[in-house]
Order: structure tokens, then C-alpha cells, then sequence
């Protein structure tokens, strides 16, 4: 009886509340973040389930009858692999994992930040192999295109703020890309500073210094004791921050859940508070 009494009051919310108002609602009454986060992957588990609610965002402005029918259907048009079919005249929304032994004549990859891909969770266990995994993996949806590979990445996204292009972008010899902006060129070769690149030599480094123009702006550094705050842990008190090679590794005691996190500098959305 609580089930059927919960799923009429959501029901009744979904015809006045906002999308994203009635997402929280269901996430709330259902403890549905402890019970994610009782899972050895909880926190992976836990950040999808923050990226569906930036995707529910943008749905608010529509009425309320109308938004969640629309989510819906956009969010169930995902092709099983099972019933894939190379004939059909159609768009195949596919993972990484699930393209293996698959081939396109076009292929659009997605996410090629760091925080994505390679994801943050491996970059934050100081694992080479945890690396080495993803790079693999990256490797495989690249040779799943016959003709054209698209390379794509976000400048800034509204969950985690600005990230880096991914480090595996400067395993591309220069000869085989092509820019559609200058913009991008110089993060591939900001990816290729950092990195260094693949091309000719596996583990080759550039032999001469970018320009000034096309260096890396100066990351902003902590100092222990510092007040912070993060959009997806909240607000935290560093507890040291200390040069990683190129980068800086912070480490931060958030309130809360959150706990203590290390974190990169180069993409963790950090703001200064007080």
C-alpha cells in the first residue's frame, strides 16, 4: 500500500511540478542515493544519475503534461546491440564496450575530456593500468570507423565545469587530424604539452616549447585550510595541495557524504570561498 500511495502522489506531482523538481522528488522518497551508494560503485552510479538531471533541466521549460512524455521518449531511444542492424538507414547510439567487433562508415566519439575519458574515477586512483584500460578502450571506438572518425568534446559542461581535452587526443599524429577550429587546435596541442604524443615514437615528447599563446593558462593553487567549494561535493576545507607532474593533486575534507577526496586541479571546478 505505501508503494501504490507513493506512485499516486507522483503521479499527481507530474501534472504541476518541473521535471527536474519531480526527478528530485522520486530520488528522495524512494532513499534511492543510499541505496546506489551502499554499491562498490556507488559514486560512478551516483554521477549518472546527476547527469540525468542535467538532461531533465532541460526540459523545465516545457509544461509539465508535455515534459516528461518528451524525456521519455528521448531517453528510451537506445538501440539494443542484439537487434542492431548494419542495413537500416539510421543513427546508432552505441558504448565503447558494446562497439567491439562492430564497424560504421562514420563514427562520432563523444566526451573526449579529462573526466570522461579517461574517467575521473581512474584518474583519481593513481593506477597507470587503470589508464592504459581506458586508452584501450578509446583505441577501440576510433577503429570502429571505416571512413570518417568525428572527435568531439565539451569546452565546459554544466555538471563539472571546465575540463580539459583528453590526454588521449595526443596520441593522434598531427597529419591524420584536421581542425575545425583553432580553438580546438591549440587544446590538442595543450593535450600534447601535458602528455606528450604517440606519433612516430610511442611516448615521443615534442621537441620544442609551445608559444607563449599556446601554453596552458597557470592553474589557480590552494593552500591547506583554504575553504572551497565544488559544484558536485559541495563546500570543503583543503587539506593540502602538491605538484603531480604537470598538474596538482588537492585533497579536500568535504561536508557531508562527500567525505575526503583527491582530486586533480586541472579539472576539478574549484571556487574559492570567503
Amino acid at each position: 500500500m505505501r508503494f501504490l500511495g507513493l506512485l499516486n502522489e507522483l503521479i499527481a506531482l507530474s501534472h504541476s511540478a518541473s521535471l527536474s523538481q519531480l526527478l528530485d522528488t522520486v530520488i528522495d522518497r524512494t532513499d534511492y542515493k543510499p541505496h546506489i551508494m551502499s554499491d562498490p560503485d556507488g559514486e560512478d552510479r551516483w554521477e549518472n544519475v546527476q547527469q540525468l538531471r542535467v538532461v531533465a533541466a532541460q526540459y523545465d521549460e516545457l509544461k509539465p503534461e508535455h515534459a516528461l512524455a518528451s524525456f521519455l521518449e528521448d531517453v528510451a531511444l537506445i538501440t539494443d546491440v542484439d537487434e542492431y542492424d548494419e542495413k537500416a538507414d539510421s543513427v546508432t547510439l552505441i558504448t565503447l564496450h558494446a562497439a567491439k567487433g562492430l564497424e560504421f562508415p562514420a563514427v562520432f566519439m563523444i566526451g573526449l575530456e579529462e573526466g570522461v575519458l579517461p574517467h575521473i574515477r581512474s584518474l583519481e586512483s593513481g593506477n597507470p593500468a587503470q589508464i592504459e584500460e581506458e586508452r584501450r578502450l578509446c583505441y577501440v571506438g576510433m577503429t570502429r570507423a571505416k571512413r570518417h572518425l568525428y572527435l568531439v568534446r565539451a569546452f565546459r559542461r554544466a555538471f563539472s565545469g571546465h575540463n580539459p581535452a583528453s590526454r588521449f587526443l595526443a596520441d593522434i599524429p598531427p597529419t591524420l587530424a584536421a581542425e575545425s577550429q583553432r580553438a580546438a587546435q591549440r587544446e590538442m596541442m595543450r593535450a600534447r604539452y601535458r602528455y606528450g604524443t604517440h606519433a612516430g615514437t610511442v611516448g615521443a615528447r615534442l621537441g620544442a616549447p609551445l608559444r607563449d599563446e599556446d601554453t596552458a593558462p597557470p592553474l589557480q593553487t590552494f593552500a591547506a585550510g583554504d575553504h572551497v567549494r565544488h559544484p558536485k561535493f559541495g563546500e570543503g576545507i583543503v587539506v593540502s595541495c602538491e605538484p603531480s607532474g604537470p598538474d596538482y593533486q588537492i585533497v579536500i575534507a568535504f561536508q557531508g557524504e562527500a567525505g575526503i577526496k583527491k582530486l586533480l586541479l586541472s579539472f576539478a571546478p574549484l571556487e574559492r570561498v570567503g
